[in-house]
């Protein structure tokens, strides 16, 4: 096999995703050439691609010692940040930026600011993330992510500037590129969801404005399909079109295109500037039907979510299995009702159940995972209180005015603030308990000792 094939080969095998054939090839090449760094560092991209992370790392280091190329610093640092290791991420993004003449300082940099972010230094990471724009002021993902500290930290307008290149990038689904982006004016304008669902509720927190401004006959709104009935009530006189998720759609004639996370841009460049009131719309009819559903289960009645994200969104950081809310079960003699949609809630419901008969905790996965969020949405109206981990459930919960503990994580996403107890987009209704630390234990007994006492945030009508 060696002299047969040159390491060019092994790199075109590799990106036309024939993994064993490259693998085979990058090994024999290691045999020939133990002293080059690319062949490891070729190979360390493959383990990595295979989710062989520590075997990367390896191969990586070895390929550190053979050359000071920054580019394999800065995926060291990517590698250790998946693997949970911050401190090793900033140290090898460190050495990188220590490297002379070197051409991706600016992504080094903005990785070195993010590493810092996610690990709950926003002050840290915005010093970085401004270094990395001086080197190169169209860099977008510095861009983006200085929005996001800066709208952590409530400083708007220029935090939604920087939040608009996240459309840019794979951060935020752009659509309708070949329309001009709107700013503001009299026109028709197609205002399209993106990112999660829970982000386009709190969003259309803002639509009443626009409303108010260019009138609901000139807003085409392209939604979730799951948020279509809610929006359809809530919004009158939009034309709402549920086909956010299709790759290949026709809507009607219009002049502008927005995300609707770029509206912020617009009405929301200060404190003063978010209503903090709830704006969804309940069907008042099946709500009378759901809230009897629930008359023959003793009071309060408390909704629970206790899994949110996924591996992108951190959720290691906003997860606590049930065991851990064992002290908040214990202290209301009233019902526990779960709105943990996975597939794997159910099982873990019933595992919890039998080990404690004694806890009143309800699973109804027809409920929990309705394709309708609607239907979620006149549950959760129904609560005397939600306690959510950070997710939709509380995005919902602040857009119903439903009381809601949400326990937020030490190292929250901005939508959380860097302090404070309430959320920007939402009233008094939903109350933030922070972790100290990273220990939930004395979190979850602050939430205890508030339910034992029957001290619920206020519902806001």
């Amino acid at each position: 096999m060696e002299g047969k094939f040159s390491l060019q080969d092994a790199v075109k095998a590799h990106l036309d995703g024939d993994m064993k054939r490259a693998e085979r090839m990058y090994r024999a090449i290691l045999e020939k050439h133990p002293t080059a760094f690319e062949p490891f560092f070729y190979m360390a991209s493959l383990l990595a691609q295979q989710g062989k992370n520590p075997d990367a790392v390896t191969f990586l280091h070895r390929a550190a010692q053979l050359s000071d190329n920054p580019t394999i610093y800065n995926n060291l640092g990517s590698l250790y940040r998946k693997m949970n290791h911050p401190d090793l991420a900033a140290e090898a993004l460190r050495k990188g930026l220590d490297v002379e003449d070197n051409p991706i300082r600016d992504d080094l940099l903005n990785n070195l600011g993010t590493t810092c972010v996610n690990e709950g230094d926003p002050d840290e990471g915005e010093k970085y993330l401004r270094q990395a724009l001086e080197v190169n002021p169209k860099h977008p993902q510095a861009n983006w992510n200085l929005g996001l500290v800066l709208l952590e930290k409530g400083v708007w307008q220029e935090g939604w500037e920087k939040y608009h290149w996240g459309t840019f990038g794979e951060e935020r689904r752009a659509r309708w590129v070949s329309w001009p982006q709107w700013s503001g004016q009299k026109a028709k304008v197609v205002i399209y969801g993106e990112q999660g669902l829970g982000d386009e509720i709190m969003f259309a927190s803002i639509l009443p404005d626009v409303i108010e401004d260019i009138g609901a006959a000139n807003i085409i709104l392209e939604c979730h399909p799951r948020l279509e009935t809610t929006f359809k009530r809530t919004f009158k006189g939009i034309h709402i079109q549920p086909t956010r998720k299709l790759e290949v759609t026709q809507i009607p004639d219009f002049n502008y295109r927005c995300a609707i996370g770029d509206l912020g841009m617009f009405y929301r460049n200060s404190a003063a500037d978010f209503p903090k009131k709830p704006y969804l719309k309940m069907d008042d009819v099946y709500l009378c039907e759901t809230k009897q559903g629930y008359e023959r289960f003793p009071r309060p009645w408390i909704g629970v979510g206790w899994r949110g994200g996924y591996t992108k969104t951190r959720k290691d950081l906003r997860s606590l299995p049930l065991e851990e809310w064992l002290p908040v079960f214990k202290s209301s003699k009233g019902t526990f009702f779960s709105f943990q949609y996975q597939d794997t809630a159910d099982a873990e419901v019933d595992e919890f159940c039998k080990a404690h008969p004694e806890i009143n905790l309800k699973h109804f996965p027809a409920i929990a995972r309705a394709t309708d969020y609607d239907i979620i949405l006149h549950h959760l109206y129904c609560m005397d209180l939600v306690i959510h981990v950070n997710g939709t459930g509380v995005h919902a919960c602040g857009a119903l005015g439903t009381p809601c503990y949400t326990l937020t994580p030490s190292k929250p996403a901005w939508r959380y603030g860097v302090e404070g107890n309430e959320m920007p987009f939402y009233g008094e209704n939903v109350q933030q308990i922070r972790q100290k630390g990273d220990d939930w234990e004395m979190t979850l007994r602050m939430v205890s000792g508030k339910v034992r006492g029957n001290h619920f945030p206020r519902r806001l009508s």
